[in-house]
């Protein structure tokens, strides 16, 4: 993929909590999200991770190296953003990677 700034990388992070169900965004009142260049070394091709530190302290980071090296096109990059978003949004609601991959979020 042609490169990818920051900014126009965070729109896309923006654009996919937009498509976030509205049913379920009172439940998204305290989470976070932010975006980071790099994964952990330990794990370099991981898109997102979901922190929580009981329900009022979460925060969903979105690594961007990862997704963007990944993705062939900007449509590409906005859907495996969205889907990456929607997988880590299923954590802070409690679903696990199993329930996940039923619903086709994995």
């Amino acid at each position: 993929m042609t490169a990818v700034t920051r900014s126009h990388f965070e729109r896309l992070v923006a654009e996919a909590m937009t498509t976030v169900p509205a049913v379920i965004a009172p439940a998204l009142k305290n989470l976070a999200i932010v975006v980071e260049n790099a994964p952990p070394a330990a794990d370099p091709d991981m898109y997102a991770r979901y922190e929580a530190h009981g329900r009022s302290d979460a925060q969903i980071v979105i690594f961007m190296r990862p997704l963007v090296e990944d993705c062939a096109d900007d449509d590409e990059l906005r859907q495996e953003i969205q889907r990456t978003v929607v997988h880590e949004i299923g954590h802070h609601l409690g679903m696990d990677d199993a329930h996940l991959d039923r619903l086709s979020f994995g």
